[in-house]
């Protein structure tokens, strides 16, 4: 039996929140075959509380994700390397170039600065993706674009 894929999350501070919606698409499906998904929400009190509030699932978080304030993101990223599906990511610069220096596959939603231009350049050069933003109120549409 092989070991879990893992997706690590790092989609910024200002995104935490809005992030819950992965939970409903990646949480645990039947236990074996779950990623393992690790999301660094930031160090802001209310990074777990979803906005808006039906984006949490109604579980809670998932068994096979794990929220921290903060992760060490190179030591991880080499730690997991042969099991990692693909990073989630606002595509900020260090996020993105962490992940590309272990081979591994974005899912990069940008917002601003150089997350729109790492975006771009990861659906050019093909080592991720870019998909946008939720905007409020679009909340089922988006989950159709994931």
């Amino acid at each position: 039996a092989g070991e879990a894929a893992a997706v690590p999350c790092s989609p910024g501070s200002r995104f935490a929140r809005r992030f819950m919606v992965l939970f409903k698409e990646l949480g645990e499906v039947d236990g074996a075959s779950s990623p393992l998904v690790i999301l660094s929400v930031g160090l802001q009190e209310d990074a777990l509380v979803p906005d808006p509030p039906s984006l949490w699932p109604e579980s809670g978080v998932p068994k096979n994700c794990i929220c921290l304030p903060r992760v060490p993101q190179v030591e991880l990223l080499q730690r997991v390397r042969s099991q990692l599906a693909f990073c989630v990511t606002n595509g900020g610069q260090n996020t993105f170039m962490e992940s590309l220096s272990v081979g591994c596959p974005l899912l990069v939603c940008p917002g601003f600065g150089d997350q729109l231009s790492n975006a771009a350049r990861a659906d050019a050069l093909q080592p991720g993706v870019k998909v946008d933003r939720p905007k409020t109120g679009e909340v089922p549409e988006a989950l159709e674009a994931y």
